[in-house]
């Protein structure tokens, strides 16, 4: 689906290989081995582990391995992207006056 769709591409961009996925349990459980199998199709050589133990998230799920430590979630895209998300609320809101862009 669209959601095991958006975290795959988001696995690949962080990962450079060998590191371990750790997916949280409410994900684990509505996902199964998709979010795997996504990975695969977009990045076929991109070795990853799947340990099955639960991420200590919500939803989500977390790249850890070498030199990255990654979460990887809906939140943390907001997160990443919170100011521009902020202007363009204001945008909608307030129709630009005053607000920068």
């Amino acid at each position: 689906g669209r959601y095991a769709a958006f975290l795959a591409r988001r696995i690949v961009a962080v990962a450079s290989g060998g590191e371990r996925v750790l997916v949280a349990a409410a994900d684990g459980a509505r996902l199964g081995g998709a979010l795997a199998v996504e990975v695969a199709r977009i990045a076929p050589d991109l070795r990853l582990e799947w340990p099955g133990e639960p991420a200590p998230l919500a939803a989500g799920c977390i790249v850890d391995g070498g030199r990255v430590r990654a979460e990887v979630s809906a939140a943390a895209a907001v997160a990443e992207r919170r100011s521009e998300l902020e202007m363009t609320a204001a945008r909608a809101l307030f129709g630009g006056e005053g607000v920068a862009a």
